[in-house]
C-alpha cells in the first residue's frame, strides 16, 4: 500500500486515526482485498498499567451487547503489552459532528437521535449494564445514519441475577453528569438517563445546560430545557419502542477477522460488514464531490466531516498560517513528525481541550484534518470555526472535483 498506509497484519491496513481517549486511540483498518472495513482501539497496557483491569473489564461487557443501537465488539488481539479490541466501523462518524454550536439541529432529526439513544440504553439497563459515559462523542452513526452508542471504558455491571447494587465510582464527563454522581452512592438507571437529557439539549440547543445561565439563555433554550426537565421525569421508552424497527445484518459464512484475531477472541457468528472501504474514499470532506450523489458508495457519501477543509497553500506556506493563526487566537501548539500539530487551549468552563490538525499534502491542493483529542465536543467545533476564520483567505472555495488517483498516498496515519 502507499505511504502513511500501513500493514498491520496480512491483508489489513491502518488506513486512518478515527479517534483518541485517555488510554488509547481508535484506528481504521481496511482489508485491500474486499474494502471491508473495521474499527481498532489500541490501548498499550505499558504505558497505561492502570488500564488492565479497565480494558479486562470493558471487553467483558461490550462482548455481552448485541443490540442494532449498540456497536459490535467483533474480537480481541493481545501481542505483549498491546492490547487490540476489533469493533463495527461507523461510517457516519460521531453525532457532536452533526450539531452546530449555540444552534443544534433540526428538532425533527434530534427526535430521531434520541429516540434511537433510549433505545440503546434500555437495552443496556434490560442487561444490568450502566454506560456511565453517554455524550456526543460516544454515539456514532452509521452508513445507514443509525444511532450507535460506544465506548464501554466505563461501563459498569449495576444489576446480577436480579441483585441491582448502587454505584460509588465518580464518573464520567462532567457537563453529562448527573447531580447525584458527585454525592456518591447514587443508582445507575437515572443517571443514565439524566446524560441521555443533556445529550438531547445539545442536539436542540447546541448547547450544554452547564455552560449557560439563566440570563444568557435564549427563550427558545429555556424553553428546551423546561420541556427535557419535563420529559425526564415522565418519559416512557414503551410509549415509542414499537414506531421504529431496526435489524442486525445477516453473519456472513466465512469471517473476515481470522487474520486479525489470529488465535484471540472471537466472537462466534457476529461479525458482519455492511460497507464498502477504501483508502482514497476516506479523504473525501464538504468541499469534494466524485460523480453525483447517486453514483457515490455510503461511505463516499457519509464521511464528509465538518472539520476538514482544503486550502491553496503549499505544505510550508499552510504550517506558517496555521501557526499564526494558533499565535492570534493564544493557543499553545507544537509540532509532530508526519505534518501533525497538537493544540491545546480552554473550553468555556475553563477545562483543558486538546485538538489536533493533520497536514495533508494532495498535490493539488492541502487537506487540512482536524479532530478532537481531549475536551467538549461543541467547544472544539467553536474553536474550529474560529480557527477556518483565520484561515478564510486560503481556504479553496465551493465544491472541488476530486481526481481520487491523487489521493490514494496521502492518507493520515
Amino acid at each position: 500500500m502507499a505511504g502513511g498506509v500501513t500493514e498491520f497484519v496480512q491483508g489489513w491496513n491502518v488506513a486512518q486515526t478515527l479517534g483518541e481517549g485517555a488510554f488509547g486511540e481508535v484506528k481504521l483498518l481496511i482489508n485491500q482485498e474486499t474494502g471491508e472495513a473495521v474499527a481498532m482501539k489500541i490501548v498499550d497496557l505499558a504505558k497505561h498499567p492502570d488500564a488492565i483491569d479497565a480494558v479486562r473489564k470493558e471487553m467483558c461487557l461490550h462482548r455481552m451487547l448485541k443490540n442494532p443501537h449498540i456497536i459490535k465488539f467483533y474480537g480481541s488481539r493481545r501481542e505483549n503489552t498491546m492490547q487490540y479490541m476489533f469493533l463495527e466501523y461507523a461510517a457516519g462518524g460521531e453525532l457532536f459532528d452533526r450539531i452546530e454550536p449555540d444552534i443544534g439541529m433540526p428538532p425533527h432529526q434530534a427526535q430521531t437521535y434520541f429516540k434511537e439513544l433510549i433505545a440503546g440504553v434500555e437495552y443496556l439497563h434490560s442487561r444490568g449494564v450502566s454506560h456511565r459515559d453517554l455524550k456526543p462523542e460516544n454515539l456514532l452513526l452509521d452508513e445507514n445514519d443509525r444511532l450507535k452508542i460506544t465506548d464501554f471504558g466505563m461501563a459498569t455491571l449495576f444489576r446480577h441475577q436480579g441483585k441491582e447494587r448502587n454505584l460509588d465510582r465518580q464518573c464520567g464527563t462532567k457537563p453529562y453528569m448527573a447531580p447525584e454522581v458527585l454525592l456518591r452512592p447514587y443508582s445507575a438507571e437515572p443517571a443514565d438517563i439524566w446524560s441521555c437529557g443533556i445529550v438531547l439539549v445539545a442536539l436542540l440547543a447546541g448547547e450544554l445546560m452547564q455552560n449557560a445561565t439563566s440570563e444568557s439563555m435564549t427563550p427558545s433554550h429555556k424553553r428546551i430545557c423546561s420541556e427535557v426537565e419535563q420529559a425526564n421525569s415522565a418519559f416512557s421508552v414503551d410509549d415509542m419502542s414499537t414506531r421504529w424497527t431496526c435489524s442486525q445484518p445477516e453473519p456472513p459464512s466465512a469471517p473476515v477477522l481470522n487474520a486479525l484475531l489470529d488465535g484471540g477472541n472471537l466472537e462466534p457468528g457476529v461479525v458482519s460488514f455492511s460497507q464498502p472501504a477504501k483508502p482514497e474514499q476516506l479523504l473525501l470532506s464538504s468541499q469534494m464531490t466524485q460523480g453525483t450523489q447517486a453514483s457515490q458508495t455510503p461511505l463516499q457519501r457519509l464521511v464528509k466531516r465538518m472539520t476538514r477543509m482544503l486550502v491553496r497553500t503549499s505544505l510550508e506556506d499552510t504550517v506558517t498560517h496555521l501557526e499564526a493563526v494558533f499565535n492570534k487566537l493564544n493557543y499553545s501548539h507544537r509540532c509532530h513528525a508526519a505534518n501533525v500539530i497538537t493544540v491545546t487551549t480552554v473550553d468555556r468552563r475553563g477545562a483543558q481541550l486538546v485538538l489536533k490538525a493533520s497536514i495533508l499534502d494532495m498535490a493539488q491542493y492541502i487537506l487540512l484534518d482536524f479532530r478532537l483529542s481531549k475536551g467538549c465536543g461543541l467547544d472544539f467545533k467553536r474553536h474550529f470555526l474560529r480557527i477556518k476564520e483565520g484561515l478564510s483567505h486560503i481556504i479553496v472555495k465551493g465544491p472541488v472535483t476530486w481526481n481520487m488517483a491523487m489521493a490514494t498516498n496521502m492518507l493520515p496515519a
